[in-house]
């Protein structure tokens, strides 16, 4: 009888844990499918109501000449001016004025033309596609086609830059599994649920500048949103942050290298999310109002923090040496330069003094 009941108390247990789970699983679905519909709902009406690209005709349209630059656009601008000026007045000496003009730019377009070809010419290898030779010679001669760049003479160059700079992010002593994060601390102020103030302050500051992710949609998307969306947006963040559970799509992120000023090695740009861009710098100003509260970083470290800069460094050192030469007495200063600092960060301490906070 004994077991009997303990068997009927057993069950009720496992079935309400049961469903409690469902329940759980059914909430993370529909966060899930709120985070993503939003984003199909944005920029489903991107869609119907921007304006289509109109398909042009080749016989009155041309490709862009890669030559033209801001003096040619000056000459063509002034051009312009003694044409309309000659059409207004038709005096002689505008007339000649205007002829003179129109000598001058076009001795300024050739020249130009005729540098970017031999500029074009020397670049020619045996990588170099045909097809790409010979449609750029048609643009050259100011005929209709269409050319896609040429990467082939440079993929070689340009994946071994970037297998440099892979290594430089990812080396072998990084930590192998990201999923295993340090244990935090419960933090009342930390784990409160993000305000609209927060949120707003957060997206003012965003540069509408900034290329969105592979969803498409930028920091200037979301900031047309109306009210409606924007408190929608703000649940979907709360909800987030308190099951501490986070889309896919943010975890994906496609990185474009580009080649530095020096051309000997690359620069990586992340094409995140700018939803995600957006929650992380809420976390970021709430993370950094806690920390200059809390005075957790010592006074000597203005880098990177509101109100100071290295400025304050160097007038400590200045005001160091001065008393020092007043009392006859010497300073010591050390200064270290550590070429790719950022990339020699290591993750694990990283994330551990940010779970201590």
């Amino acid at each position: 009888m004994a077991c009997m009941t303990q068997d009927s108390n057993n069950q009720p247990n496992a079935h309400s844990s049961d469903n409690s789970s469902n329940i759980e699983k059914k909430a993370l679905r529909l966060l899930f499918w709120n985070a993503r519909s939003i984003v199909n709902i944005i920029t489903e009406a991107i869609v119907n109501n921007t304006p289509k690209k109109k398909i042009v005709n080749n016989k009155f349209h041309r490709n862009p000449v890669m030559w033209w630059d801001s003096e040619c656009d000056k000459f063509q601008r002034l051009r312009t001016a003694a044409f309309k000026r000659w059409r207004f007045t038709k005096t002689l000496e505008d007339f000649i004025l205007y002829k003179k003009t129109c000598a001058q730019a076009t001795k300024l377009f050739k020249k130009k033309r005729r540098t970017h070809y031999r500029s074009f010419a020397s670049k020619i290898n045996f990588r170099t596609s045909n097809s790409y030779v010979w449609n750029t010679s048609k643009i050259l001669k100011n005929k209709w086609s269409k050319v896609k760049p040429d990467h082939v003479s440079e993929n070689f160059q340009t994946k071994d830059k970037i297998e440099i700079a892979l290594n430089k992010l990812c080396p072998d002593w990084a930590i192998p599994n990201p999923n295993t994060l340090p244990t935090c601390g419960h933090n009342d102020f930390l784990s409160e649920s993000f305000s609209f103030t927060e949120f707003n302050v957060a997206l003012e500051y965003k540069n509408t500048q900034a290329s969105p992710g592979m969803d498409g949609v930028d920091f200037e998307i979301i900031q047309c949103l109306p009210l409606k969306y924007k408190l929608i947006l703000l649940d979907i963040y709360n909800e987030m942050y308190k099951t501490e559970n986070y889309p896919d799509s943010w975890k994906n992120t496609y990185i474009h290298f580009i080649t530095k000023p020096d051309g000997k090695s690359v620069r990586p740009i992340a094409l995140t999310s700018c939803m995600c861009k957006l929650f992380e710098s809420m976390l970021k100003n709430r993370m950094q109002w806690w920390v200059e509260y809390r005075n957790i970083l010592p006074n000597s470290q203005p880098e990177f923090r509101k109100g100071q800069s290295t400025t304050d460094n160097l007038t400590n050192f200045l005001v160091y040496a001065e008393e020092a030469f007043a009392n006859k007495n010497s300073v010591i200063a050390a200064f270290l330069d550590v070429t790719g600092a950022f990339d020699k960060v290591l993750i694990d301490i990283l994330l551990q003094k940010l779970a201590n906070i």
